[in-house]
Order: C-alpha cells, then sequence, then structure tokens
C-alpha cells in the first residue's frame, strides 16, 4: 500500500497566506513600536533628571534636547531624541 507523504498544494498555499498576513503585521507595527520606545526613554531621561522640577520646566527640559527628524513616506515628520549631541 502506498501512502502519500508531503503536503498538499492548498495547505501549502494557506500556510503561505498565514505568513504572508504576519509579515504585513509586523512590517506596519514595527516602526510604531520603535518610536513608542524612542519617546518613552526620552521622557525617562527628563524625569530622572527633573529633581523637583513643575511640568512647564520639564516640557521645557524634552524641547531643548538635542534631536534629529525622520521623514516617512507619507509626508509626517518623525523626530528623535538624542542624549548626545548632533551635528
Amino acid at each position: 500500500m502506498n501512502r502519500q507523504r508531503g503536503l498538499a498544494l492548498s495547505a501549502l498555499l494557506v500556510w503561505g497566506v498565514v505568513i504572508t498576513l504576519v509579515a504585513i503585521l509586523v512590517i506596519r507595527v514595527l516602526p510604531e513600536v520603535m518610536d513608542y520606545y524612542k519617546i518613552r526613554q526620552a521622557v525617562k531621561a527628563v524625569a530622572a533628571e527633573s529633581g523637583g522640577k513643575t511640568v512647564a520646566e520639564l516640557r521645557q527640559a524634552l524641547a531643548n534636547m538635542p534631536r534629529s527628524s525622520i521623514s516617512r513616506p507619507s509626508g509626517q515628520r518623525i523626530w528623535i531624541f538624542s542624549r548626545k549631541t548632533i551635528r
């Protein structure tokens, strides 16, 4: 008796669709997650240096942090904060 071995074409197509959808999801979500963690890092750095400052002073300190911007294809500008001086 011959037993069939391997994967059916329909099963292969289903797995291909699943893997493609997961990849698209990761590609769309990953930049947002990275932006979130960069902003969170900048806010934590300012909060650590705050001492006992008021909210207005903290906002001013965050505004004075060195930053660079990146343009996304949609035209939206993303600001990246850094503790190092950008020249």
